[in-house]
């Protein structure tokens, strides 16, 4: 697999890492990937926040899917080299 090396001292013009959502990307070692897509990046939905709840959602569902994208998130970060999986 072919790597190219991304550096420049150029100011004045915007730079892009990845130019197709193909693309594979990595960082700090970590083996390339395509940028991650799925229904677990999607926006969570929610209402307000409550006060009568311990956990300040109006449903476990709430709670449940704001975990599962932090989760994501991690995940993410860890596969592209941006986080220590450990």
């Amino acid at each position: 697999m072919s790597t190219n090396r991304f550096t420049t001292d150029d100011p004045g013009h915007d730079k892009v890492i990845g130019r197709f959502s193909t693309s594979k990307v990595g960082f700090f070692g970590a083996t390339p990937i395509v940028r991650p897509s799925g229904a677990a990046q999607a926006a969570i939905s929610t209402s307000a926040v409550t006060s009568s709840s311990p956990v300040g959602f109006v449903t476990a569902t709430q709670a449940s899917a704001l975990l599962q994208q932090v989760a994501e998130m991690r995940t993410v970060l860890v596969n592209l080299g941006l986080m220590a999986g450990a």
